[in-house]
């Protein structure tokens, strides 16, 4: 015959403020890379709008872009891509 488990009782964790500050920050961590792909994402898509000869162009000057600055968020805006910290 099977014992049945008891339920796990939970008890009320109590954070530091550091384990705290450092949850938010991965928090923040993991939106910022989830905005990112979304931007990046938003890029390519509006590259592939262009036409032919303009979306030769903005390939390369993306790729340009993203060797020389890669610490620059992309951003699509009216199928022009921007640069912003």
């Amino acid at each position: 015959m099977k014992q049945k488990q008891k339920p796990a009782q939970h008890t009320a964790a109590k954070f530091t403020k550091e384990e705290l500050g450092a949850m938010k920050s991965r928090v923040k961590e993991l939106k910022a890379a989830a905005t990112k792909a979304e931007d990046e994402k938003a890029v390519v898509a509006a590259i592939a709008g262009l036409q032919a000869p303009d979306r030769a162009l903005a390939k390369r000057l993306d790729a340009i872009i993203k060797d020389s600055a890669p610490s620059l968020s992309p951003k699509a805006k009216h199928a022009i891509r921007t640069n912003l910290n």
